[in-house]
C-alpha cells in the first residue's frame, strides 16, 4: 500500500499517462485508429476479468450515435451527432472517461478505493466522470465554478465525489487546481492539460463516424469551441477525409460582452492548451454574442429532438442555419454535445 500512495504522489504535471504510454505502443496504436472504443477492453491487461466486466458494463450505450437529419433552406441537409443520447453522463465526455480510467488502470496509475482523482469542469466534462468514477469505485474531487446552476451540478453529486465551488470561471478552477496538487495526494486528470492526449485520440471517433455515415462528401461542419479538444480532435477527422471541407467554429465573444457566459463554450480571453491546435483545423470563427438563442428553440418547439439540445448544441444549429442562407444543396453537419435540462 506504501508503494502505490507514493506513486500516487505527483507534483504539478500532467505528462503521466504521455510517459507511460511509451511502454504500450499497443494501446497508442488503437488510440490512434478509428476502431470502436469498446475494443480497448481487449488490450492485453492484468487486471481480473470481473475489472474488465465492469469497464464493459460501465461503457455499454456510449459511441456510435446516430445523426439525426434535418432539412435546411435552399436544399441544404444538416446531419446532428446526438452525442446527448450516450449513456453514462448524456454528453460526448462519456466516450472519454471510461475509456481513460481504464488506460489509467491497466497503465498502474490509479487505483480504485485508493486513488484521489481531481478535475475541473463547467459540467458535462464532470458529469460524465462522476458517473464514471461511482461505477467503477474512484474517488473524484471535482472543481466547478460557483456561477454553475444546480442542474449541472446535480448530477455530479454521487457517492464517490467531493465537489468544490470555486468562485468566477474555469480560469479560476484550474488556478485552484493548481494550488491543491502540491499540497495533496491527487492524481490530475485535467483533460485539457493532459499531454498525452487520449481524449482528442477517443473524441476524433465522432469525427470517423461522421465520415462513415454521411454520404461523401461533407461540405461545412459547425463546431462548438470548448477547450479545443474536441474541435481539434473532429475537425482532424473531418479535414483528412475531405481537405476541401469548410469548418466553423462557435464561441463566446470577451471583447463584446466580458460577462458573457455560455456552459460548455470557452471565450478566448481563457487560455486552454488545446485551441490553439485546434484553430490549425478551423476555417472561420463565429460568435455567439447577441444570438437569440430561444427564436431557435421556438422554432423546433414540436421536434423533441432539437428541443432537448442544450445551449452549447443549439449554437451550431443556429449558425448551420445562417451557413445555409449562403449556399444551396450541401452537406452540413454538427454535434449535439448535450442536453438542455443540464442547465
Amino acid at each position: 500500500m506504501q508503494k502505490i500512495e507514493q506513486r500516487l504522489h505527483h507534483e504539478l504535471v500532467f505528462s503521466t499517462v504521455n510517459k507511460e504510454l511509451g511502454g504500450r505502443p499497443d494501446i497508442k496504436e488503437f488510440l490512434f485508429g478509428s476502431d470502436k472504443l469498446v475494443g480497448i477492453f481487449s488490450i492485453e491487461n492484468d487486471l481480473t476479468d470481473e475489472r474488465v466486466s465492469e469497464y464493459r458494463k460501465a461503457y455499454f450505450g456510449v459511441g456510435d450515435t446516430e445523426c439525426y437529419k434535418l432539412n435546411l433552406p435552399n436544399d441544404n441537409k444538416l446531419f446532428l451527432k446526438m452525442e446527448y443520447t450516450n449513456a453514462m453522463g448524456n454528453n460526448h465526455y462519456a466516450r472519454f472517461w471510461v475509456v481513460h480510467l481504464f488506460i489509467c488502470e491497466v497503465l498502474g496509475l490509479i487505483y480504485p478505493g485508493v486513488t484521489q482523482i481531481l478535475e475541473v469542469t463547467s459540467g458535462s466534462s464532470g458529469i460524465a466522470l462522476a458517473m464514471a468514477c461511482e461505477v467503477l469505485g474512484f474517488d473524484v474531487t471535482i472543481l466547478v465554478p460557483s456561477l454553475l446552476p444546480e442542474n449541472r451540478i446535480k448530477p455530479m453529486r454521487r457517492s464517490t465525489t467531493t465537489i468544490i465551488e470555486v468562485p468566477g470561471y474555469i480560469d479560476n478552477c484550474i488556478a485552484k487546481l493548481r494550488e491543491m496538487v502540491k499540497e495533496g495526494n491527487y492524481y490530475v486528470t485535467n483533460h485539457s492539460e493532459e499531454k498525452a492526449d487520449v481524449i482528442t485520440h477517443v473524441f476524433s471517433r465522432i469525427g470517423h463516424e461522421l465520415v462513415r455515415d454521411v454520404d461523401f462528401p461533407i461540405d461545412y461542419a459547425v463546431l462548438a469551441m470548448g477547450n479545443g479538444t474536441s474541435t481539434m480532435a473532429i475537425g482532424k477527422a473531418l479535414k483528412e477525409s475531405n481537405e476541401n471541407i469548410e469548418i466553423t467554429a462557435y464561441r463566446p465573444h470577451f471583447e463584446e460582452d466580458p460577462e458573457e457566459v455560455v456552459f460548455g463554450l470557452i471565450a478566448a480571453n481563457i487560455d486552454c492548451r488545446h485551441i490553439p491546435l485546434a484553430m490549425n483545423y478551423v476555417d472561420n470563427q463565429v460568435y455567439t454574442t447577441g444570438v437569440d438563442i430561444e427564436a431557435l428553440r421556438s422554432q423546433y418547439k414540436y421536434d423533441t429532438e432539437v428541443y432537448n439540445l442544450g445551449y452549447s448544441s443549439l449554437y451550431g444549429l443556429h449558425f448551420a442555419h445562417e451557413l445555409a442562407k449562403t449556399v444551396e444543396g450541401r452537406k452540413i453537419v454538427t454535434v449535439g454535445y448535450d442536453k438542455m435540462d443540464r442547465y
